[in-house]
């Protein structure tokens, strides 16, 4: 070795004129050398850090329909309450409707329900499940 070599270096060692390894690439151009990939990545983040969230819309816990949907008749039920199926009814305009005794519930017609379900569900926001009944 000659004396303008710079010594090794040993662990932990550092100082001027003494390198640990060599680089493969200049680090000062890894800016101007991005893969493309890696700048839309950059560009996507920063374009989600300045979107607001939208908060999801609730709908209330108690407003849920279900429709028994029997042979020629649709039970429909909201819980253990009936007067909201009944203002229900009423905004859609059935009046041929039955009440239910023995099931506590208002009965229409499979000819008159989809139209129930449809208003319950799009226009009245409520959730609506059906099920199928053999009486």
């Amino acid at each position: 070795m000659s004396e303008n070599d710079p010594a090794p270096l040993r662990q932990g060692e550092t100082g001027p004129g003494k390198l640990a390894t060599t680089t493969l690439f200049d680090v000062d151009e890894t800016t101007a050398t991005r893969p493309q990939i890696a700048r839309e990545w950059d560009n996507r983040r920063a374009a989600e850090r300045r979107m607001t969230s939208v908060p999801k819309r609730r709908r209330e816990p108690g407003k849920h329909l279900v429709a028994q949907v029997g042979k020629r008749t649709v039970w429909l039920r909201d819980g253990d309450r009936g007067d909201r199926v009944f203002a229900l009814l009423d905004a859609v305009q059935v009046d041929a409707r039955q009440w239910d005794s023995t099931r506590r519930c208002w009965m229409v017609s499979v000819t008159r329900a989809d139209d129930v379900l449809a208003f319950a569900e799009y226009s009245e926001r409520w959730t609506v499940t059906c099920e199928a009944v053999n009486r």
